[in-house]
């Protein structure tokens, strides 16, 4: 019985974690602007190289071995330096999409 008890408060807390990031998706799928930085993205994605296991290889290396921000705060990086479009996409993007990533405590 404790343990039925346990996984019952365990998956009430879970639909409650899940029922307040539905909120965060419906509000984030219904701002245009997602839209543009998702088609945005792709477009810096391949463009950046000739193969997708390139543009991984590229992208993993400037953002996260390549990143000065030690591991857990990574996401200090607005942009990594290059002339590829991605960075300048991700500069425009990235401190948006952080700041809702902290107000949310996510």
């Amino acid at each position: 019985a404790k343990w039925t008890s346990y996984k019952d408060l365990l998956q009430r807390k879970y639909n409650s974690i899940l029922l307040w990031h539905k909120g965060f998706i419906a509000s984030e799928a219904s701002d245009p602007g997602l839209v543009e930085a998702i088609l945005a993205f792709k477009r810096g994605w391949e463009s950046f190289a000739d193969t997708d296991a390139a543009t991984r290889t590229g992208l993993q290396a400037a953002y996260i071995t390549n990143n000065p921000f030690p591991t857990g705060n990574k996401d200090g990086l607005d942009f990594a330096e290059g002339a590829e479009e991605y960075h300048q996409i991700h500069k425009n993007y990235h401190p948006k999409y952080r700041k809702i990533l902290y107000e949310r405590e996510i």
